[in-house]
């Protein structure tokens, strides 16, 4: 009686097939190594063209005035709070309204941000 193949084993046998064609094929992909003696020199590098870094933001004077006039005790004052009442820095300076500890983050003038660093609590209005 004869049996019909088992499936593993044509899918091993296929597996096989599929391997050693394989190697034949991409055997002959492999870039030659230096014979003895000579230096393997690398691909030529392709010159880039690098972006200059952007300009830094002009700051006229009356920019300047316009950046020294923020009060930022309040926002200070604000992050004493949150550390005494959550034994924590604040994540953002966010987190001090969400906790209602102050009812807004203070105006700005245009082209500017409050940069905050929550590792040392420090805020700063700085230009865009």
């Amino acid at each position: 009686m004869n049996q019909p193949a088992h499936p593993l084993r044509f899918s091993f046998l296929l597996l096989a097939a599929v391997t050693i064609l394989g190697g034949l094929l991409g055997g002959g992909c492999r870039k030659p190594k230096p014979a003895a003696g000579e230096v393997a020199t690398p691909p030529p590098v392709s010159p880039t063209k690098l972006d200059p870094a952007p300009a830094p933001p002009v700051v006229t004077p009356e920019r300047s005035a316009a950046i020294q006039s923020v009060n930022l005790a309040p926002l200070r004052e604000g992050i004493t709070k949150y550390q005494q009442q959550f034994k924590q820095n604040p994540y953002t300076l966010a987190d001090l309204v969400q906790a209602g500890i102050l009812k807004k983050l203070p105006p700005l003038p245009a082209g500017t941000y409050i940069q905050y660093d929550r590792t040392t609590a420090s805020v700063k209005v700085v230009a865009q």
